[in-house]
């Protein structure tokens, strides 16, 4: 089989006779072939003006189109200089924002050889990070092929051990993109991520505090993890009384995937998440209003919860989404009515604001779903 670099490479040779004919003579042409040069200053200036043109989205497919993926991974892999390996990882996380590119990316090995350069200097590493945090933010097939590249074990490494911010945070960032595939997850957790995550859940850096967090919530996914996530509580509920909405939706997913055990209720009501999580209920945020009524359902489980819940005014929260309507709310807020009802307080409360009115109108609702949380409702309500 033909060597496709060797390919590659002599289509960059006809390409530079090309340009000198007449043919493709923009920058970006040039600086591809520069890539090829057995000078480092000339590679040098070329990876630089490609990191400068692919800030645009027009110009990382054109990298693409131009057959210029793979000189930048050989420069990543081969470069005399780190600072030569450290741009090409630049160059590469940029292009890595457009889809046609990560898929090309992948399949010319990039991943394979990102992942190998996370043992080599710190700034290479970070701008390897980077450009496989890019990989891994959407497509569930790069976070498997990063985890069967190695790339798991070698990023808890820099996590538990690195004093460089940059790249630090750039591993925290990989992790919590890898996590959001559940096989990813199960991997990172039997490694030990959690442990070395909650290194940093309480560091004063605050960018590294918060994808700390984001990894940790994305890790959640894995049951196995919780009993050590479960420490984060406390952080989290911390996170969530500075009101940012990027930081709470994330956060509420480990909240949701915490909430259902035992273990942590003491966290829970101890750490003054409860009330965080009641308030979420008036969030204009839908998502993030789900996201709390399958906290307060789990919640609302365990008798130390609910009489946390009943102080923070639950009853006149879920007759708020009860009363909205909202279809995507209405069957949480049923099911969270259920669990809710085992208490008699939060019953009477629920009797007194008109629960069991509104309930039964939903038990005819279209959705079977919505139905049949209306009955089960309706049935604990009646309850003396």
């Amino acid at each position: 089989m033909d060597d496709p670099m060797a390919a590659i490479l002599a289509n960059l040779s006809s390409g530079l006779a090309a340009a000198e004919s007449g043919g493709d003579t923009s920058p970006l042409a040039a600086n591809i072939i520069s890539l090829s040069s057995g000078d480092p200053l000339v590679q040098e200036r070329a990876v630089r003006d490609i990191i400068n043109l692919t800030l645009h989205e027009s110009n990382r497919v054109a990298v693409k189109q131009k057959d210029g993926i793979a000189p930048l991974l050989k420069l990543l892999r081969e470069g005399s200089k780190p600072i030569l390996r450290t741009l090409a990882g630049h160059a590469l996380a940029n292009i890595a924002l457009n889809a046609d590119c990560r898929n090309d990316i992948t399949l010319q090995g990039g991943i394979n050889t990102l992942s190998a350069a996370l043992t080599d200097e710190p700034p290479v590493v970070e701008r390897a990070l980077a450009a496989l945090c890019n990989l891994c933010t959407v497509e569930d097939d790069k976070r498997i092929a990063a985890a069967r590249a190695g790339a798991i074990p070698k990023t808890l490494q820099i996590i538990g051990s690195s004093n460089d911010k940059a790249t630090l945070t750039a591993a925290l960032m990989f992790t919590a993109n890898i996590c959001v595939n559940a096989n990813v997850a199960a991997q990172v957790g039997i490694d030990g991520g959690a442990d070395v995550i909650l290194r940093h859940i309480n560091s004063t850096d605050p960018q590294q505090q918060k994808f700390a967090m984001y990894a940790l919530s994305a890790l959640s996914i894995h049951t196995g993890s919780h009993a050590k996530i479960e420490r984060a509580i406390g952080a989290f509920a911390q996170a969530l009384r500075l009101g940012d909405p990027e930081m709470e939706a994330k956060i509420f997913v480990a909240l949701v995937n915490l909430s259902g055990n035992e273990s942590a209720i003491n966290d829970f009501v101890g750490s003054g998440a409860i009330p965080e999580i009641v308030n979420r209920l008036n969030s204009p945020n839908t998502m993030l209003q789900a996201l709390a009524l399958q906290a307060v359902q789990n919640l609302a489980m365990s008798d130390n919860s609910r009489v946390s819940l009943e102080r923070s005014s639950i009853s006149p929260r879920i007759m708020g989404v009860l009363r909205g309507g909202n279809p995507t709310l209405v069957p949480h807020a049923l099911r969270a009515t259920i669990n809710l009802c085992i208490d008699a307080n939060i019953r009477r409360a629920l009797r007194s604001d008109g629960a069991q009115e509104i309930v039964r109108s939903y038990t005819t609702s279209s959705d079977p779903g919505t139905q049949d949380a209306a009955r089960q409702a309706l049935n604990n309500l009646s309850v003396n």
